[in-house]
């Protein structure tokens, strides 16, 4: 125990069931027993316990100091009442002030994750794809807004649009601050989560250059973006992936022995960070109608968070009823669905951090002078030519599967034909209220303008524009008939709900969510000929809409009867080998395994899953699409090279399987 002897925490037995502040730290348990503690508790802490625990008479008694369990004898739950007797101490600190500093590219949130630190808006936060933290700066404070203090210095984005040379005099600067700063207690690598991209590569190359191997002790990696929810990013496979690139960076450097140990034991965290809770005005603007959360504290939230097991979208209604009791404000964080957002693990960053043995930079180097001149792009050779033993035909063969990937995950090749009117997204708001006023849906040419998004105003709201970045969820669904694909609204039956459940449990608006859906997104025949050049030019990227990074897939498997089922369909069978082979498995949803009458998207995101599975081989899936049904049987072989397109594209530039 790194609690002192007498504390009411020490020699607890272990929990029962793992708490929901966890993260991956490479050795052999990544569960967080401990992972709050609030100093010398106070009248107004006690007020805060008794509050937070299930019974109606208080079990933290001020004057005699004496804890007793709220789950005595409740199974799963009872390790949570552990926590509350570990706050009464707290460890001793390595140092006064811990310093925490913020690295990552640009754009990636490392802002937002120091507000969240400090539990204020200490720093300029909002969604761009430019640095919005224009030079290197620090802000004293307290852990969550609590009772510790703290450090968190926010470093400018490495690797951005501006160039080398202006990474050059970012990193110059920081080095001052730093400097300046003396003690720190760890290096966080931000990143977002599921994607280590070259500009991570470069931050951390850049560390490794400055500080030296010995830095790898004092750094760990925070996942942030709606991805790192739980249940939607296992830390337990991401962990893994994420050191062995760090891995790599080091054994470039120079695969000093001591960093490669270290570098295994690394804490990898993940949470969805909305701003919306990062500090005490937006709480309070967010918990307006919820009184029971509008009162508390960043650090009381985490509290909150921490007593969530993680079976609980799986209790019925008694267990939920017996394990929230007469707790408000327990129940109004489980409705509003802020558990989802894995904050708890917050708590477990901080007993870490504050575990770290602090270091002195000591002299930190410069960044090499970039080069005056580019260096020329590698030599292209003509398709006869064979080089591909050469050095030249493998970066040749590199530049064609990196452009292959940026199709999948680069904005450029949506916002494309978003510009050029080749493709409308559809608003989810029309879309549900369609659903609820019995419309069928118009074509692409006979939708409403109000129905479709202004591309323009998309697009920059995608690239970093005011407010969260909408959401983009790609429809693929079997055509009911020749004339119409959905005539009798079995499909929208289906989607109208959907939406409005993904919305609430998102806590996003029904106006921020943009559907691609091919009756209503392409134009459709008859077509004049400025129409079917725009179909033509849409037709030919449909895949990369379907495999893309960046949109959400729901496929809508059910078919009424009489149809040709989903999986029968040509069109629908390449799609969804598409999606399954460029994309995680949080972002393809089969909303046909959807249980009878479900009432929450939670539900959804247990049934609907679709499980990752190895792409297949391009002769396989000609073998297997010549099985399935077509209306226009040209369709075959245009469907059989284009999956042969993509299987290049990402296998070729893919650098794990």
């Amino acid at each position: 125990s790194r609690y002192p002897k007498g504390s009411a925490g020490q020699g607890a037995a272990p929990p029962a069931a793992p708490l929901r502040g966890q993260r991956d730290g490479g050795g052999p348990s990544s569960t967080c027993s401990a992972p709050f503690d609030m100093g010398n508790i106070s009248d107004t802490y006690a007020q805060v316990a008794n509050q937070c625990c299930s019974e109606k008479s208080a079990v933290y008694n001020e004057h005699k100091g004496a804890w007793r369990s709220p789950f005595e004898g409740a199974g799963e739950h009872a390790a949570v009442s552990d926590l509350w007797a570990k706050s009464s101490t707290a460890p001793t600190l390595k140092t006064d002030m811990p310093a925490v500093v913020l690295v990552g590219g640009t754009g990636v949130g490392k802002s937002n994750f120091g507000n969240y630190l400090l539990g204020d808006n200490a720093f300029e936060s909002r969604t761009s794809q430019d640095s919005v933290t224009a030079t290197t700066q620090w802000t004293d404070g307290w852990w969550f807004g609590g009772r510790h203090p703290l450090r968190v210095v926010d470093c400018v984005g490495i690797g951005d649009t501006k160039g080398a040379g202006a990474d050059q005099k970012q990193w110059d600067k920081t080095i001052e601050v730093l400097m300046q700063i003396g003690k720190v207690s760890v290096l966080v690598l931000v990143m977002r989560a599921g994607r280590f991209t070259k500009f991570d590569k470069e931050v951390v190359s850049t560390l490794r250059e400055s500080f030296g191997p010995s830095f790898w002790q004092n750094m760990c990696v925070f996942c942030t973006g709606a991805n790192a929810k739980p249940g939607q990013l296992s830390l337990e496979s991401e962990g893994p992936k994420i050191r062995t690139k760090l891995r790599q960076i080091e054994l470039e450097q120079g695969a000093d022995e001591e960093a490669l140990k270290a570098i295994n034991n690394m804490n990898v965290y993940a949470a969805d960070l909305d701003p919306t809770l990062s500090s005490p005005d937006r709480r309070q603007t967010e918990f307006r109608f919820k009184p029971a959360l509008a009162g508390l504290s960043l650090e009381e939230l985490l509290s909150l968070d921490l007593r969530i097991p993680p079976t609980v979208m799986e209790m019925s209604s008694a267990e939920f009823g017996k394990f929230v009791g007469s707790d408000t404000a327990l129940e109004r964080w489980i409705e509003g669905n802020y558990f989802q957002l894995g904050l708890s693990r917050l708590a477990a960053f901080k007993m870490d951090v504050m575990a770290l043995e602090p270091f002195l930079p000591g002299k930190l180097s410069r960044l090499a002078d970039p080069p005056e001149d580019e260096k020329p792009p590698p030599q292209q050779h003509a398709p006869d030519e064979d080089h591909s033993g050469t050095a030249e035909g493998t970066g040749v063969f590199e530049s064609e599967a990196e452009e292959h990937l940026r199709d999948f995950t680069e904005l450029d090749s949506l916002e494309t034909a978003l510009l050029s009117g080749d493709v409308a997204l559809v608003k989810g708001s029309w879309l549900i209220s369609a659903e609820e006023h019995g419309q069928v849906l118009p074509r692409r040419q006979d939708m409403p303008r109000e129905a479709l998004w202004d591309t323009t105003a998309l697009v920059n709201s995608l690239r970093g524009g005011a407010g969260p970045p909408p959401s983009i969820v790609v429809v693929s669904w079997s055509w009911l008939s020749m004339a119409h694909p959905d005539p009798k609204r079995f499909h929208l039956s289906q989607l109208g709900p959907a939406l409005k459940a993904y919305s609430s449990w998102n806590r996003t608006s029904q106006e921020s969510i943009a559907v691609f859906i091919d009756w209503c997104s392409l134009h459709q025949a008859p077509r004049s000929d400025d129409e079917a050049a725009h179909f033509r030019r849409a037709f030919g990227r449909l895949h990369t809409w379907y495999g893309h990074a960046m949109t959400s897939k729901w496929l809508l498997t059910r078919v009424p009867d009489k149809h040709t089922p989903f999986k029968e369909r040509g069109w629908p069978f390449f799609l969804k080998a598409i999606t399954s082979m460029t994309n995680v498995n949080s972002s393809v949803l089969d909303l046909g395994s959807a249980r009878a009458g479900w009432t929450s998207w939670g539900q959804v995101l247990q049934d609907c899953r679709v499980k990752a599975a190895p792409p297949m081989a391009p002769e396989t899936f000609t073998t297997d699409l010549g099985r399935k049904v077509f209306s226009h049987t040209c369709d075959r072989d245009l469907l059989a090279r284009r999956y042969a397109e993509t299987f290049r594209g990402a296998i070729g530039s893919a650098e794990d399987l």
